[in-house]
């Protein structure tokens, strides 16, 4: 996800500069050796075969179902000549055919790039040329014209269900496979591919299974365009639990009546937005006269832009008492979010005189320092940039060396790096720091 500007990152500091996990949040899993995705979803199907995997226009899906049509994707793949390590584009804005795509491509052992498909032509054009896409799937004929000669186009739509045999062509995960690549806003350019392994997907989700309690009853929406990296965490967070995904339709996501109707209808559980999404959906809601649309939601999480006092006070008062409320940040190259805090009364009222509202405590396996120019974690006081440490790290940026260079580092002790170019501070307090993104 983007950074969130002006935001804090409220956090012990064991030394100066240095962001700790918080203590209160559960670090890691388990000590196993971790699973790829394709190898979650095979669990998944296993574990939770009868039980509702999608939900998308009034059609449920339960996991049984699903696979076979993730079946057909892989049998697809086979058939335009791709194997293992090959790379497969999939380009839709979010449906569940889209989502079955990926889970495809990751049975397979593909590497998948989620490509939101409303960007201009030029920009669909340089991604699947850079990105060195095999195979482009689309769910539109726009889709088609983009793929041009850069690569195979295949119309998601024909892919036809084939029963589910289980293989699965990666396992474990691992630190040098590549699970996907995903594209940056190119807000200060051409948008540059992400490397992301099996091994950093993992670890997050390992952690958001452990961190959520999500259970089979819950309903997450994927709110997101696939583009955006929040929408991963969105289609794949409740495979371990065996919780449904909903999909809005295409009209749901243009209109926020709609889409309204449908949290209430699906009875969605857990949401993902930001602050902008939250604050626009909650005052059309009191003037539609929907203010109940949230009821059902118990755990939100909210982030990628800076989140105000005055938009968390209005999500709190939204939702229900007991619901779960958090801000998150995390660059796209620190694989979706590295820091969760929750969002209470008690929080905003301790940040009040802070510009927003803290972003919380490193998770899993990510570290947080503030550093220097000379790359040495700063003293109390000083202003120095974030950097993001761990398994969580990109691999680098796609067929950019010195950019990958410029931006990632090792330490001695092997730890990989991602700095941020985000201008932060920690505070004499020695619980938070500020951070000021700068545009990516």
């Amino acid at each position: 996800m983007a950074g969130a500007a002006g935001a804090l990152v409220s956090a012990p500091i064991i030394r100066p500069g240095r962001v700790s996990t918080n203590s209160a949040l559960p670090t890691t899993v388990s000590r196993m050796e971790r699973l790829s995705l394709g190898a979650r979803f095979r669990g998944a199907v296993e574990l939770h075969g009868c039980s509702t995997a999608a939900v998308e226009g009034g059609t449920k899906l339960d996991y049984t179902a699903v696979a076979d049509r993730v079946q057909g994707f892989v049998d697809a793949y086979a058939r335009a000549g791709l194997g293992r390590e090959d790379t497969v584009a999939v380009a839709a804005v979010g449906s569940a055919a889209a989502w079955q795509a990926i889970v495809g491509a990751a049975v397979a052992g593909l590497t998948w790039i989620p490509v939101d498909a409303r960007q201009p032509e030029p920009i669909l054009r340089h991604i699947l040329r850079n990105s060195g896409a095999g195979l482009c799937v689309g769910f539109a004929l726009e889709t088609e014209s983009a793929a041009g000669a850069h690569c195979e186009y295949l119309d998601g739509t024909t892919v036809a269900s084939t029963s589910w045999r289980g293989a699965c062509a990666r396992g474990h995960a691992s630190s040098s496979d590549i699970a996907y690549v995903i594209y940056t806003s190119g807000s200060t350019g051409l948008p540059k591919g992400v490397l992301i392994s099996e091994d950093a997907l993992s670890g997050f989700l390992d952690w958001t299974a452990a961190h959520e309690g999500l259970a089979r009853d819950d309903r997450i929406l994927q709110n997101h365009s696939i583009g955006f990296d929040n929408s991963i965490w969105e289609m794949f967070s409740g495979l371990s639990a065996g919780g449904a995904v909903v999909f809005p339709t295409a009209d749901e996501r243009r209109d926020f009546e709609l889409l309204l109707r449908l949290i209430e209808r699906a009875r969605v559980t857990v949401l993902n937005a930001t602050p902008r999404q939250m604050t626009t959906l909650l005052r059309a809601g009191d003037l539609l006269g929907r203010q109940g649309s949230f009821a059902t939601v118990r755990r939100l999480y909210t982030g990628a832009e800076t989140v105000t006092h005055a938009a968390a006070e209005l999500i709190l008062r939204a939702l229900p008492p007991t619901a779960y409320v958090a801000n998150e940040y995390g660059p796209t190259e620190a694989t979706i979010t590295c820091t969760l805090g929750p969002i209470t009364h008690k929080v905003l009222e301790a940040s009040a005189s802070e510009p927003s509202v803290p972003i919380g405590w490193a998770i899993g396996d990510a570290t947080i320092e503030v550093r220097s120019g000379d790359r040495r974690c700063v003293e109390l006081g000083d202003i120095g940039e974030l950097w993001v440490g761990g398994r969580c790290v990109s691999l680098g940026y796609r067929g950019l060396p010195e950019e990958t260079t410029e931006r990632f580092a090792v330490d001695d002790d092997g730890t990989r790096w991602y700095r941020t170019a985000t201008s932060s501070g920690p505070r004499r307090t020695g619980t938070s720091s500020w951070a000021a993104p700068t545009a990516r």
